[in-house]
């Protein structure tokens, strides 16, 4: 099964389809990547990891 499936299945999120499909489209991805991997190197290099 898909992370989607699984997330519909799950009564507890009770999210409807259409709005759980815009949130898996990766064309509304916000870019944060790039913030996230420097981020992980500073904790890296500062010895926080």
């Amino acid at each position: 099964t898909s992370l989607r499936d699984e997330l519909l299945a799950d009564a507890t999120l009770a999210i409807d389809p259409a709005r759980l499909d815009a949130m898996l489209d990766p064309a509304q991805y916000l870019g944060s990547a790039e913030a996230f991997v420097d981020r992980a190197l500073e904790a890296y290099e500062g010895g926080g990891l």
